[in-house]
């Protein structure tokens, strides 16, 4: 009986480290996502808007469980004031 209960704590354990292991990664997606729309905000690079529409792209594809609507809000508005020179 004290086996059962000893590998049940130890699977209960390790799903627990497991759940924990996925919040840092996901922040750190979350981070890159949002600085990446920032740097697109800004221009930083000074891409084409050809660029910056395939850049926005990437980020809805990869980035759309991280995304709060005013990131979808500055993402409409990226793609509306691009304009090539």
């Amino acid at each position: 009986m004290k086996c059962i209960v000893y590998f049940v704590f130890g699977i209960f354990l390790c799903f627990q480290a497991c759940s924990k292991a996925d919040n840092p990664i996901a922040a750190f997606d979350s981070a890159n996502c949002l600085n990446t729309l920032s740097r697109l905000n800004t221009n930083d690079d000074d891409l084409s808007c050809a660029e910056i529409n395939m850049e926005l792209n990437t980020i809805e594809r990869n980035c759309n469980r991280f995304l709060d609507e005013e990131s979808r809000a500055s993402i409409a508005a990226l793609r509306l004031l691009c304009v090539d020179d």
